[in-house]
């Protein structure tokens, strides 16, 4: 016999199952959505145990939609703030860390021409963005959601005014 349930707009089945040597049951439970990824192989002692098993993983699985779709809408409400003359910092590398400094130095609509710039060492392993003092061609890079920008390493933020960013000392990286 299997149950069919509803919990939302998911719909999802119980289907008793004979152990191998049939001298148990076993319920499994599985969701009637193509999107959902759930593991087919799930079983429970009970009907009871499967189907409160199951409508506790649909209830999370739509909590984390509902979340994304409201982080979604947030975005469209605030789109980045980004301006000429902002810096900012992609800090990349496997076993020693590397520190890029990029200038904004036109915006447009979804993204923006940068150029990197060049850096000043504080001390044996920190450094600082020189503004003004370019040394690379422009480039175009989109601008992201959350306002962060696309580079050749990955991405890089906003630089926050004032802070020293670390990089592997001289000799020390591989």
């Amino acid at each position: 016999m299997v149950w069919r349930r509803t919990f939302g707009e998911r719909k999802y089945r119980v289907t008793p199952v004979k152990s191998f040597d049939k001298t148990e049951t076993f319920y499994r439970s599985s969701i009637e959505s193509p999107r959902f990824n759930y593991p087919k192989t799930a079983r429970f002692r009970s009907k009871a145990d499967a189907i409160e098993y199951t409508e506790r993983e649909l209830g999370n699985y739509m909590s984390w939609q509902k979340m994304k779709y409201d982080e979604k809408q947030e975005l469209k409400k605030n789109k980045p703030n980004v301006k000429v003359g902002d810096i900012f910092i992609n800090s990349w590398g496997y076993d020693q860390t590397n520190v890029n400094y990029y200038q904004v130095t036109k915006r447009l609509k979804s993204s923006v021409k940068i150029r990197g710039i060049g850096k000043k060492s504080v001390g044996d392993s920190d450094v600082m963005p020189v503004k003004g003092s370019f040394t690379g061609k422009e480039e175009m890079r989109r601008i992201l959601p959350r306002g962060g920008i696309k580079t050749e390493y990955g991405w890089a933020s906003k630089y926050k005014k004032g802070s020293k960013n670390y990089v592997t000392p001289w000799g020390m990286g591989h």
